[in-house]
């Protein structure tokens, strides 16, 4: 009777369970009727198989030296122990499916020590029958002939991230070769002859070889003069200020710590752009001098004096961020995600002050090149993305996250940015809440907490009384102005000098808006013949060189001129200076329930739709930006508003 073929299985850990080892062995077990011993740890056993949870070293290394064949998970003491055992095992590493958490390192290894003809190694079902199939017919080797089992295991593990085996490409040629691969589907796939973590090991190994100077210029980047002039402005600023010992020495090291915690504690990304170091520093000294003055120390010589110089100290890094921030404003940006989601970023970002998409990594096959040096589809996530990042220098990474980004994927991402001192930051579509969503743990899950934006009382009146105080206000300056436009209208064309129209203003209340006319007098009877010229997209009629326009009326809708009687309408309460923009009836008659919202505060005679490209926008996009502005509300954002307005008039950006 001919002896059963015999295989020595082994996962050998309780920590990760690899029920696909289980699924790719266990059926071509039954088919050849083999005998199967398993050493499972937290994986499900085989059926029929003998099973056992964990094995002594003494009965593992027996099996293994019995069975015709090993099989095993590719951790690095597994194939120590199976290279002892004299043995050449098939190792099944772990690779990316779906949304299992894998060890790159095993993949790394398994192939690097395959390379040596250490190993075989089965990365797919297909392969490990293959390879069970040699060995069975005697094609394919299982048995060590050599005399130093362990020899290369070792060398492997030590110098891991070094090439072994054949030439590797060069980065330029490796990145040609994905960006023109082809993958069947959107899953990201460990492929060719170099594996997911292959990408970290070479970054910490370039990384420990870098030069003096290179280390230096990465430093600057990050802030680094900010920091420095901070500490030299507190030693002058205690030199010109004579404050003596010890109170100078106390405030030198205290401040040459705080920026030393304050470098290394914030990311690489953060260092040069952060406020948080100074305020935090302001803060540290108000609680010093308040803590004196409630324990009533007045003793301490040159106390204020060096309190002056932590100031100045703060005030010199806080400028250098904000210079920072101006001069290095636009962010170079690698958007990562699935083709038609990339698009829309880019094309939405495209006039974005502050930021600049440098290169798109997307996930389709087959799928059309888009704007902003887009390097087409990839098969991996990780090499991708740091090659779009190495290639353009990216500072940030916006991950536009889909079905086909997995955890894993992310995870991987994360570490890969972080290792190179690039920002990642996932996109989520809550735009009309990024004001006020906060993340937290629930029940083991990262959630996102919805806190209302600041709606309160006091807020609200202070917006109402100024409203009121500086429409009054703006109506006694500008008299004059008014005045003379009103003359212009009447001169320019027949028709009254001031348009009414019916508005719809907060919680849905009609009012009566008032601007100055810019179209001739019979322009709504004029309407329906040029309707078929209809640019809108929503209810609102849209004609870039409305031929109604008065030629004074151009003038002032481009200065925005036309919008100042809108001061009545806001001192009469029924407006504000910022706020959504005033709906026709008309409009809100097709509102879904979610635009209501829109109508919960009073219209405005600017808004974030007045700084986000007026008549540009879509009739959707309009709508877009006003839920954003009512869900983020705030006195801040209204000052911040008002002042970007006087940009876009001068500039009289999206006027028609």
């Amino acid at each position: 009777m001919r002896k059963p073929f015999t295989v020595a299985a082994s996962v050998g850990t309780y920590h990760h369970p690899f029920d696909r080892f289980v699924d790719w062995l266990e059926p071509w077990a039954a088919a050849h009727q083999a005998k199967v011993m398993f050493q499972h740890g937290s994986t499900r056993p085989i059926e029929g198989a003998d099973n056992h949870e964990m094995l002594d070293s003494r009965a593992l290394l027996e099996h293994y030296r019995s069975a015709d064949v090993v099989v095993l998970q590719g951790g690095a003491g597994g194939l120590m122990d199976a290279r002892k055992a004299g043995r050449i095992p098939i190792v099944v590493p772990r690779v990316p499916v779906d949304d299992e958490v894998v060890d790159d390192h095993q993949v790394v290894l398994s192939r690097r020590l395959a390379a040596m003809g250490l190993i075989h190694v089965a990365e797919t079902q297909e392969e490990l029958d293959r390879l069970l199939a040699g060995v069975l017919d005697g094609s394919v080797p299982s048995r060590l002939s050599s005399q130093r089992p362990t020899q290369g295991v070792s060398e492997a593990v030590r110098h891991l991230s070094r090439p072994v085996g054949r030439p590797r490409p060069t980065a330029q040629q490796s990145l040609e070769r994905r960006s023109t691969a082809r993958p069947s589907g959107p899953s990201p796939r460990v492929t060719d002859d170099q594996p997911f973590g292959e990408h970290y090991l070479r970054a910490s190994h370039e990384r420990s070889a870098r030069s003096l100077g290179s280390s230096l210029r990465a430093a600057v980047q990050q802030g680094l003069l900010g920091y420095v002039g901070a500490f030299v402005a507190g030693l002058v600023a205690l030199r010109q200020l004579s404050v003596g010992q010890p109170t100078a020495a106390v405030t030198t090291a205290s401040i040459a710590v705080w920026l030393v915690y304050s470098f290394c504690a914030l990311p690489a990304y953060e260092r040069a752009r952060s406020l948080v170091p100074a305020t935090r520093l302001v803060a540290a000294a108000g609680v010093v001098l308040l803590g004196l003055v409630l324990a009533a120390v007045t003793d301490v010589p040159d106390l204020r004096q060096g309190l002056a110089a932590t100031l100045v100290a703060a005030a010199v890094h806080a400028g250098a961020a904000l210079l920072n921030r101006r001069v290095l404003r636009r962010q170079r940006t690698v958007v990562v995600g699935e083709q038609g989601r990339s698009a829309e970023l880019v094309r939405r970002w495209q006039d974005d002050p502050d930021i600049e998409v440098v290169a798109t990594c997307v996930w389709r096959q087959g799928a059309e090149r888009i704007p902003a040096g887009a390097i087409g589809s990839i098969d991996r996530v990780v090499p991708e993305v740091m090659g779009a990042v190495a290639r353009h220098r990216a500072t940030t990474v916006v991950v536009a996250a889909d079905a086909a980004l997995t955890s894993p994927a992310l995870r991987h991402l994360a570490w890969a940015m972080e290792r190179v001192g690039v920002e990642s930051v996932v996109l989520t579509d809550l735009n009309d809440h990024v004001e006020y969503i906060r993340p937290r743990q629930l029940g083991g899950q990262v959630v996102l907490g919805m806190r209302p934006p600041n709606h309160h009382l006091v807020s609200a009146g202070v917006k109402s009384g100024f409203d009121r105080l500086a429409a009054a206000l703006a109506l006694v300056v500008i008299s004059p102005l008014l005045l003379l436009v009103g003359l212009a209208v009447r001169l320019d064309s027949p028709g009254p000098v001031i348009f009414r129209q019916v508005r719809t203003g907060r919680d849905g209340h009609p009012f009566t808006m008032l601007k100055f006319r810019t179209m001739t007098a019979d322009a709504e009877e004029r309407l329906a013949d040029l309707a078929l010229y209809d640019e809108g997209a929503g209810p609102l009629f849209k004609l870039t060189n409305d031929p109604r326009i008065t030629r004074v009326g151009r003038l002032l809708r481009r200065s925005s001129l036309d919008e100042l009687p809108q001061l009545v309408n806001v001192l009469r309460g029924t407006m504000s200076f910022v706020g959504p923009r005033p709906a026709l009836p008309t409009e809100t008659a097709e509102y879904s329930e979610w635009m209501w919202r829109r109508l919960h505060v009073r219209p405005g005679i600017t808004g974030l739709w007045q700084v986000s490209g007026r008549s540009r926008l879509t009739w959707e996009e309009s709508i877009r930006v006003d839920l954003q502005y009512v869900n983020t509300w705030s006195l801040w954002l209204d000052a911040r508003i008002l002042l970007r307005t006087f940009g876009a008039v001068l500039t009289r950006d999206g006027a028609l």
